[in-house]
């Protein structure tokens, strides 16, 4: 398991990047930058069969902290379980997909 903070996008995964930009400032905001370990997007829909209105990303940093350190409130702290997943590594512009 990896305890993380996130922050939700719902809508077009096309534009979840401001999301990613709201993240980052506020961790700056906190102080919280150079506590960054490892980040993960996690993508619950497929845009195939979901409105792109309703999409749901959570765009979460993995931080070298104590459980009772403040965070941004806007901010969930939660747990994603350990186990097997999928992971990719993107290179280069998103819309080369």
């Amino acid at each position: 398991p990896v305890v993380v903070v996130s922050l939700r996008h719902v809508g077009c995964y096309d534009t979840c990047f401001d999301t990613w930009d709201t993240l980052i400032q506020r961790l700056g905001d906190f102080g919280l930058l150079e506590r960054m370990r490892r980040s993960f997007g996690l993508v619950y829909d497929d845009q195939d069969i979901t409105r792109l209105d309703q999409l749901r990303y959570d765009a979460c940093v993995e931080l070298d902290c104590s459980p009772g350190d403040a965070h941004p409130p806007e901010f969930q702290a939660r747990t994603i379980p350990g186990g097997r997943y999928a992971i990719v590594r993107h290179t280069g512009p998103y819309d080369a997909q």
